[in-house]
């Protein structure tokens, strides 16, 4: 069954336990604590995004502006150096000086794959790494034209030489046509070189003549692929990219690693076609933004260039800004969320391109959501080291509250001797331990001084006990040693009013936990009674109890003083007078009448029966539920015109009782019956099978002799409403 919620027992009037109240009371700020956190972490999500958004932008716009910025700047200087040598009007004059040149130059600058110089007669001389290492010179002064390609090893030295007519003629080619009549360096579109066929763009620098017409063009080639091999030196994470536009929306450069040319199997698109058939052809064509094939990155420059919601992507888009970096917008593709910034690619390089940055939320947080992720974990474990330190701490302080209720429960019923000592850490419990002990010790000095009738009716609530005599239904025990003569003879006597103390403690003690009233206490004889008119058999019930107990204590005692003491006790119950004595101004609490003699002749019995505990008919019959009793004898009690049957009380656990125990009382009980049939030899029959399992007991040898002698007398002696009392002349 479900325990009811800390509410419903709130509402229910029921309040919550001291050790939950302390756990609440530490971890309740604690969690709301850390569900604070958690919260404003979240809160600034969007705004760490663009945080970080504006700091990745930053630091990749500014490497990649002055990546490309020394691309330029290099090609420049290398143009202006060649521009120096070549002589406008003989701009060609030593082929061989420039072949030479030109080779360093793209040796040692692995950006350019070609420098080379043209001239409007159509001689041409050319150092280039594409498609291999080689120098290339196009002569027209002769007839016929001649073209000689040298290829080369990486130090300079020819590996093979080719002739050949010339076919090639420089003028035809974009970069010496577009060339206009201005001392600077220009640039190209972009176009397809004639060697290696790959596509890029050119830097030229005019050499004009006096009239500034243009003699000559010098030129230095970058291919696109060598820009995209820079774009992708750039980490920023496994879904994001930095790509660069031109201002048509053509992508000029992009990392290869995205292959944006072959359909993607990324989610959130329908694209079925190839693109890669566009991208490269003969013609030049540069992919546009529509047919890239990774949809993500579509849709996050589709919604960047054209600066509208949704365009494109799968969900909606939003737009924000970045410190310092201008607007960036937010698009949704396949679940995932992307942010895009486009921007002119800066510096002075004279090219109308853009720089593009789509980055993947997820690489830019995932930082920051480990950072969470830790918090998180940091949290539950100190909150698990609160439980594991606090939870100890406030069981032990419930426990120990709990303990000191019970204790004081039990000293508002003056049951001192059942307090529990608290054991606790904490110094304000243990002082009101302290005080409770202390309590407990003078209630117990009090419980010995009045009677247990007057210590109920102060636990009830008097303000002054009232012990007048009446008549009460009752339960009587009376106790007395046996042997105690001897040991008095054989020890010393501090040891045998040790033992006799210790005695009267074990008596006080044991019969007041059964809530009885002890009368007397005098040398080896104790006398109570049991006063509880609602409850009789509980009285019955408590006094068996004391009389076992009692027993078991005086054997432990004698044993260890080496004495052959026994205690014999007999209990009855019934009607008697009760009422306080009030000797010398001190209460004195007593019960009299026929039923104190009556115990008194059960006690004595013992001593005959070999038993130590007998207990009258009237008391078996109160307890025979809850006490394993063998039947004993018929005995006429005082008082009575016939006799009773009397019982050995030998135990207060008959559900654990063994066989042969059962087995012992069923043949005396059996015994016991055929004894008052005068069946004679069936009862001296009953009685030895008894023997066998309790060998030399004095009550089955004395019923045997009984049995005998009555086999031997005459019939006629006895009378015939002959009870099974034993006559004068029986055993």
């Amino acid at each position: 069954m479900a325990r009811p919620s800390l509410s419903s027992r709130l509402r229910s009037g029921r309040r919550p336990s001291f050790r939950l109240a302390i756990l609440a009371l530490f971890l309740a700020p604690m969690l709301i604590t850390v569900l604070i956190i958690v919260a404003r972490m979240s809160e600034r999500a969007e705004q760490v995004v663009y945080q970080l958004s504006s700091r990745f932008v930053a630091e990749i716009s500014q490497k990649v502006v002055a990546r490309t910025d020394g691309i330029v700047h290099l090609t420049k200087a290398q143009l202006l150096s060649n521009a120096a040598v070549a002589d406008a009007t003989h701009p060609i004059a030593d082929q061989a000086l420039l072949s030479k040149l030109f080779w360093r130059q793209v040796a040692f600058t692995p950006e350019l794959t070609s420098m080379y110089i043209g001239d409007r007669d159509g001689n041409f001389v050319q150092a280039r790494n594409q498609p291999e290492l080689s120098t290339r010179i196009l002569d027209r002064t002769s007839t016929p034209a001649s073209e000689r390609i040298i290829v080369r090893r990486p130090d300079f030295q020819p590996i093979a030489h080719l002739t050949g007519d010339a076919q090639f003629d420089p003028r035809q080619r974009p970069w010496y046509r577009n060339a206009t009549a201005e001392p600077r360096v220009q640039w190209t579109d972009v176009y397809r070189f004639h060697s290696g066929g790959h596509l890029g763009i050119t830097a030229v620098y005019p050499l004009l003549d006096q009239h500034h017409r243009i003699r000559a063009v010098l030129g230095a080639d970058a291919t696109l692929d060598g820009i995209s091999e820079l774009l992708s030196r750039q980490d920023i994470g496994p879904n994001s990219a930095v790509l660069i536009l031109d201002d048509q929306d053509r992508l000029i450069a992009y990392p290869r690693r995205l292959d944006l040319t072959t359909v993607s199997a990324d989610p959130g698109t329908n694209r079925t076609a190839d693109v890669r058939a566009d991208f490269g052809a003969e013609t030049g064509t540069l992919l546009r933004i529509d047919d890239i094939a990774r949809p993500w990155i579509r849709n996050a420059l589709l919604a960047s260039t054209q600066s509208a919601t949704g365009s494109g992507a799968d969900s909606d888009a939003g737009t924000g800004t970045a410190a310092g970096v201008g607007p960036i917008h937010r698009s949704v593709t396949g679940g995932r969320s992307y942010l895009t910034h486009i921007a002119a690619l800066g510096g002075d390089t004279g090219l109308p391109w853009r720089l593009a940055i789509v980055l993947d939320e997820a690489d830019l947080l995932s930082e920051s959501e480990r950072t969470l992720r830790e918090a998180i974990v940091v949290s539950a474990i100190i909150v698990s080291m609160v439980l594991f330190i606090i939870y100890p701490l406030a069981a032990n302080f419930a426990n120990s509250v709990q303990q000191l209720a019970r204790n004081t429960e039990l000293l508002r019923r003056f049951r001192p001797t059942e307090v529990v000592p608290v054991k606790s850490v904490f110094r304000e419990i243990r002082d009101m331990d302290h005080a409770l002990a202390k309590m407990g010790d003078t209630m117990d000095f009090l419980g010995s001084q009045i009677p247990a009738e007057a210590i109920r009716q102060l636990a009830s609530g008097a303000t002054r006990p009232r012990l007048r005599a009446e008549y009460k239904d009752l339960t009587v025990m009376t106790s007395a040693m046996a042997g105690l003569d001897g040991m008095i003879e054989r020890l010393q006597p501090e040891q045998v009013i040790e033992f006799l103390a210790t005695q009267v403690e074990h008596g006080n003690s044991i019969i007041r936990r059964e809530d009885g009233t002890l009368e007397t206490f005098r040398g080896d004889r104790i006398h109570a009674f049991w006063d509880l008119p609602a409850a009789p058999d509980q009285a019955a019930r408590h006094a068996c109890r004391a009389a076992l107990a009692f027993t078991r204590a005086c054997d432990r005692d004698a044993a260890r003083h080496g004495g052959q003491v026994v205690r014999h006790t007999g209990l009855h119950c019934g009607r008697g007078l009760v009422g306080n004595l009030n000797v010398a101004g001190r209460m004195r609490y007593t019960a009299m009448g026929r039923l104190v003699a009556v115990a008194a002749r059960l006690r004595d019995a013992n001593a005959r029966y070999g038993t130590r505990i007998i207990i009258s008919q009237a008391l078996h019959d109160e307890i025979a539920d809850r006490f394993l009793c063998r039947p004993l004898d018929i005995l006429r009690l005082p008082g009575e015109d016939r006799g009773d049957l009397i019982y050995e009380l030998r135990s207060d656990a008959p559900a654990s009782a063994d066989t042969d125990e059962l087995r012992f009382i069923a043949l005396c009980a059996e015994g016991l019956q055929r004894y008052r049939r005068r069946a004679w030899e069936d009862a001296i029959a009953s009685f030895c099978r008894a023997l066998t399992l309790v060998p030399d007991d004095p009550a089955c040898n004395l019923l045997i002799a009984r049995c005998e002698q009555l086999q031997l007398a005459d019939p006629d002696d006895l009378p015939d409403d002959w009870d099974g009392t034993p006559v004068s002349a029986n055993p």
